[in-house]
Parts: structure tokens; sequence; C-alpha cells
């Protein structure tokens, strides 16, 4: 499984890391790490987040987690994270969680 691929971009003094989530977010097993990164990207500057869902196949219960996790992280730092081209599968996914509200999924 490939490692996650980031991109930047800054406006108005706030820096954005565009990350591409590859493959499947399967908690513990993920080799992406986005918990770490996404640490290790707030402690450096950065501000806001967007998640590329575009290849993620699938998602369980303990990657739905992570997703959280992450959110949480960077809410209390002031920033913002968004999903961005979620397939059908993984929004519905979503939906059935009653998370979809905290992405703005679904709309």
């Amino acid at each position: 499984m490939p490692e996650n691929s980031i991109r930047y971009s800054e406006s108005e003094g706030r820096k954005t890391a565009m990350v591409l989530v590859s493959e499947e977010l399967v908690g513990l097993s993920y080799k992406g790490n986005l918990s770490e990164l996404v640490k290790t990207e707030i402690t450096q500057g950065t501000n806001d987040f967007a998640f590329d869902l575009s290849g993620l196949r699938s998602i369980n219960s303990a990657g739905i987690g992570i997703i959280i996790g992450c959110r949480k992280a960077i809410v209390a730092n002031g920033g913002s994270l968004k999903l961005e081209n979620v397939n059908d599968k993984i929004t519905d996914i979503f939906k059935l969680t009653k998370i979809d509200g905290l992405f703005g999924l679904g709309k």
C-alpha cells in the first residue's frame, strides 16, 4: 500500500495540506499513518487540511475513528478538515454511522 502523498497551498497566511488517502483506511493496519501525519503537519504550522478520498476503496470503524481523531486534533488547533472526492460507498458508510454532518457529506 502506498504512503499518503501531500501537496500544500497557502492563502491569507493559512497553510493547507491536501492529503491523498489511497486504497484502504482500516485502522491500525493502515500504513499511511494518517494520525501521525496530521500531528506532524500541525506542529509544522499547517492550519487546514483536505483529505482527497478519491483513491479510498474501503473503510472500517477504526478507519472512521482515525478520521474523526484527525478532525478533532485539527479543530483543536484552530484548523478545518474537508473531505473531498468521496465515493458513494464511503458516503453511505458515513451516513449510516451518522457522522456525515461532521464533514458536510450528502448535501
